[in-house]
């Protein structure tokens, strides 16, 4: 669900500018880093998936804006075989895929083939990347052009990262930096919240340490 790029969150947003004075602790779950400001006594809960997928959702926006986007060729070119109505999905969004940088055309009746995707995702399944946002699109996306690239970035962005990864305290601190840098730090692409805060005082309560 998207739930709005544009959701604010003011609480969060005051000390989510300290960034580079949060040091990270920990990491529950695969997925929630713990990171603490002690100049203002706060603990801090990110979502790495959601961190991420800002991070490069951003990256790859101002890539495509500057038309900077980079291929990365794959090895050998992937036969993509789609069902009648999924090939003619593909057909009507062709174009927007290899704005963003998607080597890819139509190849007969019913298949694709796969050359290359964008080099911000590393190294993925190109496969499972492509017929994943295909899944996801519309029959034929709405709107002006730029809007429908946007869209096929977003979800391009949230196929490419998953929970689960393995992170350690520089590349912690590093996604802490990126993000502090963003123009919008405090949400992921569809709106949910990156980063909550609690308190030092707010933990005490729960331990009845204060009232």
């Amino acid at each position: 669900e998207d739930l709005g790029e544009e959701t604010n969150y003011p609480d969060v947003e005051k000390t989510v500018k300290k960034f580079p004075s949060l040091r990270p602790v920990g990491i529950v779950f695969k997925t929630y880093i713990l990171a603490e400001d002690s100049l203002n006594q706060s603990l801090f809960i990110i979502d790495q998936h959601a961190a991420h997928e800002r991070v490069m959702y951003e990256r790859y926006l101002e890539d495509f804006r500057d038309e900077k986007i980079n291929i990365q060729q794959l090895l050998a070119p992937e036969i993509i075989e789609l069902s009648r109505v999924e090939i003619n999905k593909a057909k009507d969004n062709l174009k927007y895929f290899q704005a963003v940088g998607f080597d890819i055309e139509v190849f007969g009746d019913n298949s694709l083939i796969l050359r290359g995707i964008p080099m911000i995702f590393g190294k993925p399944d190109g496969v499972n990347l492509f017929v994943e946002i295909l899944d996801e699109l519309e029959n034929k996306l709405p709107g002006p052009y730029e809007t429908r690239v946007h869209k096929i970035i977003k979800l391009a962005c949230t196929s490419a990262i998953k929970a689960g990864d393995s992170v350690g305290f520089q590349e912690m601190q590093a996604l802490f930096n990126q993000l502090a840098k963003c123009e919008n730090p405090f949400t992921c692409p569809h709106g949910r919240p990156t980063i909550i805060e609690m308190t030092k005082r707010e933990l005490e309560k729960k331990f009845l340490r204060i009232q």
